[in-house]
């Protein structure tokens, strides 16, 4: 008998709280993702390219995990308050009927159980498969492939999501189920009684909602001047009057809600009696509004930042070779291009001739007249006055222009040296048109890492009026556009600032003290039938036993993944964590406020109301209720995503913000819609609790 009474409860919890056993199912499966990332594909890939980094990201995730589990014991404890209270003349009838309170106790954990199981059982296997059908998403984004992928079982993720589930949610039930059987029976029957609520003065409400709203501003402005980056400080205190202005806020609204409740005078049908229940909702609720909108600005703000971070992966340098070789030093080109031969002929040897398509020698040096001042340092032959006089003659205000008269005044000493023939042959790869120079002419290089849109775009307009520069007595015209090509295929060589220069000048001024590279390209053939990164890890474990010194595109690629993949995961996961225990606080919240004026909709009814319209005054309510903490989640997400990006992306990811803000904009759009889509299952679950109260029934 009590068995089939805790089976009966909870089936009938099931269908009358989908939405808060919806929530469940998305927490158990998003435990499962988050605690099998170790065995993606992509995490098993970095794994081997920068295994120390990986292992670092893995040891924080039990952090993110306990973090998890906190906000799912808040949140289930929300909702399970919601249903006892709803049930709270149910077990006054048991406690009527001779049930003893530790049968009760032990009903309600029964019930729980059995709820906790079945959500197991159904988001396991949902957590298994969306965990398979992620892994092969980010597979296919990042060019790993398909072949190679076979399905993963994760036991130990199983058994962890199984056992702090069970631990979170029997917790809760045991805290929640003791209060309750503790309750006198006349109090369980009687059910819970509206408290009133004193209304704001017009002077606290009008002065709180300026001082938050004050106060909101200064924290925007400091987000976005990059203030609250500049240390833990200055963090704590963007972060501390925001919260608070957020509090002051939400406090502040009583005043405007009131005053749209009380001038409600010519409204008609159920109008007025809408707003003064959005009044009182807003007057006792203030803070877990306030609580439910911080949720939802951080849900929106990890959302966006984590697909904005994945989206800027597509965005890294461009692939222009993909490999690089190194040796030693070169005269001149007959030794650069003898260095190249050796290398061909190495690969010739291990059998990858047919996988490379290009193979070319570039050379690089420092230009250096050979004098050094009293100490010892070489004394700086560049004189590029008439190039920092006229970045500096633009205004102040110019974008890029502090960074661009940076790199004039320290990282242009002593710049490295091209010869434009080398530097052709890296356009002519990259599908260019080769750049000309006259014996007097020589164009500036940065590179692609050093060198944001803004200041290429300031440098391209300066060089547009004929700058003259001189090294040692020699004089030159500086010709544009900048160029940005990557010179090697990862870190053999990073240029902040270069000249590229004409062949016979390269001759005449590098004095033997530069360096060669052999790049080369795969061949189209090798990317035919695999893509370009299983091509690239096929050829590198065949390079790895010829002896070359070497590098490949392969490793700027994982050294990108290995920030942009897992920080995505992480921060998707924890804005789906916090939109959830929002979205559920919220739903819970206006359905508990609905269920304690349940009277009020009787007598209503007993007036001759119509059940569409008490419907129609539920859904405006569920509006203004949701619509508050969402709408200002929304504004302030415009500044915090900017923020957050701001601080987190590196400097090279920084060049391309502009593309990853409409991705965030995009993100943020799509959270609205599931927002919406969540009221509307909020609102049809109040509409069907409206219905059995209209149905007539007999008073004795």
């Amino acid at each position: 008998m009590f068995c089939k009474l805790a089976l009966r409860n909870s089936r009938r919890n099931w269908r009358e709280n989908g939405l808060y056993f919806s929530a469940l199912l998305v927490a158990v499966i998003a435990f499962y993702m988050i605690l099998s990332l170790e065995g993606h594909d992509v995490m098993r890939f970095l794994r081997q390219q920068e295994s120390h980094a990986v292992e670092r990201i893995l040891e924080m995730l039990p952090l993110f995990f306990g973090f998890t589990l906190v906000i799912l014991f808040g949140l289930i404890c929300a909702a399970q308050r919601y249903q006892l209270e709803r049930r709270s003349h149910e077990f006054g009838v048991y406690l009527m009927m001779g049930m003893r309170r530790s049968g009760l106790f032990a009903l309600l954990l029964a019930e729980n159980l059995t709820a906790s199981l079945l959500a197991l059982a159904v988001g396991l296997p949902a957590g298994v498969l969306c965990s398979e059908l992620a892994s092969l998403l980010v597979d296919r984004a990042v060019g790993l492939g398909l072949v190679g992928h076979a399905l993963a079982f994760h036991p130990r993720a199983l058994a962890w999501t199984a056992l702090s589930f069970l631990g979170v949610n029997l917790a809760a039930a045991a805290l929640l189920s003791g209060g309750t059987v503790r309750r006198e029976t006349g109090a369980l029957l009687t059910g819970w009684r509206e408290e009133e609520r004193k209304k704001p003065h017009p002077v606290l409400w009008t002065a709180t909602l300026a001082l938050g709203l004050a106060g909101l501003a200064r924290a925007y402005q400091w987000g976005i001047s990059g203030r609250a980056w500049s240390g833990v400080p200055e963090m704590g205190q963007t972060l501390a009057l925001g919260m608070a202005s957020t509090f002051l806020l939400f406090y502040g609204l009583r005043g405007p809600v009131s005053l749209l409740a009380q001038r409600r005078r010519e409204a008609r049908g159920l109008d007025r009696f809408t707003f003064r229940q959005v009044q009182e909702q807003v007057l006792a609720r203030s803070s877990s509004l306030a609580v439910c909108s911080l949720l939802i600005l951080a849900a929106m703000c990890f959302c966006s930042a984590g697909m904005g971070i994945f989206s800027n992966y597509r965005n890294q340098e461009p692939r222009v070779v993909d490999f690089t070789f190194w040796g030693e030093g070169a005269q001149d080109g007959a030794e650069a291009e003898a260095i190249a031969a050796e290398v061909a002929d190495a690969i010739a040897a291990c059998g990858l001739s047919e996988d490379f398509d290009t193979l070319f020698a570039v050379r690089t040096g420092h230009f250096w007249t050979g004098e050094s001042d009293a100490d010892g340092v070489p004394v700086d032959a560049f004189h590029r006055e008439a190039l920092i006089a006229a970045v500096e003659a633009l205004p102040e205000t110019e974008r890029g222009r502090s960074s661009v008269l940076y790199t004039l005044n320290y990282s242009a000493d002593l710049p490295h040296i091209i010869p434009v023939s080398d530097y052709n042959r890296l356009r002519a790869a990259a599908g260019e048109e080769p750049l000309a120079l006259e014996g007097d002419q020589l164009a500036l290089y940065l590179d692609p890492e050093f060198l944001s849109d803004d200041e290429s775009r300031l440098l391209n307009g300066v060089l547009e009026q004929g700058i003259s520069v001189a090294l040692d007595t020699e004089p030159f015209r500086v010709v544009g556009p900048i160029q940005s090509l990557a010179i090697v295929a990862d870190r053999a060589v990073t240029i902040s600032f270069g000249l590229i220069i004409p062949d016979e000048v390269y001759d005449r001024l590098e004095h033997g003290g530069g360096d060669v590279y052999v790049n080369a390209v795969l061949s189209g053939h090798a990317t035919e039938e695999e893509s370009a990164l299983e091509a690239l890890r096929r050829v590198s474990r065949t390079l790895e036993e010829t002896g070359l010194q070497w590098e490949s595109y392969l490793q700027m690629m994982a050294r990108a993944m290995v920030y942009q993949v897992p920080a995505s995961y992480l921060t998707v996961y924890l804005a789906l964590i916090l939109l959830l225990a929002a979205n559920t606080l919220l739903g819970v919240q206006f359905l508990m406020a609905q269920q304690r004026c349940a009277h009020r909709y009787r007598t209503l009814l007993r007036l001759g109301a119509a059940y569409g319209d008490l419907c129609a005054s539920l859904r405006r309510q569920a509006n203004w209720y949701f619509g508050l903490p969402i709408a200002v989640a929304a504004v302030s997400s415009f500044v915090g995503v900017r923020s957050l990006l701001a601080g987190i992306l590196s400097s090279s990811s920084q060049m391309s913000m502009g593309q990853i803000l409409q991705v965030a904009a995009i993100v943020t759009g799509v959270l609205i819609v599931i927002e919406w889509a969540y009221l509307s299952g909020v609102k049809r679950a109040g509409c069907r609790w409206l219905r059995p109260l209209a149905v007539p029934r007999r008073e004795e």
